[in-house]
């Protein structure tokens, strides 16, 4: 995605039951070095953000199930490939 719009923002900005995790994150479009921490950085803020939730908020197989999409993007070689300036995720834990 080359630019996020409102319509695509909004979401990740709304209250919602929690918890939740929203990452923002600047990306490297060059694939050199810089551009290949971006993964590694990714990873880290998705450990980061499972760790606190198991801290804080829920059970810790419940807070990996929640960031996992996050860890599968940061081995998604294709989205690094097509990558622009800037990366947005926001997850919810669904409502039993």
């Amino acid at each position: 995605m080359d630019s996020l719009n409102w319509s695509e923002l909004r979401p990740l900005t709304e209250i919602r039951n929690g918890p939740c995790v929203t990452i923002y994150m600047p990306t490297h479009v060059a694939a050199g070095l810089q551009g290949q921490q971006d993964a590694v950085r990714l990873k880290n803020l998705a450990d980061q953000a499972e760790r606190e939730l198991a801290a804080r908020w829920m059970r810790a197989p419940d807070a990996r199930d929640l960031v996992a999409p996050l860890h599968r993007l940061s081995t998604d070689h294709e989205f690094w490939e097509a990558r622009s300036n800037g990366l947005a995720q926001g997850l919810c834990r669904r409502q039993r």
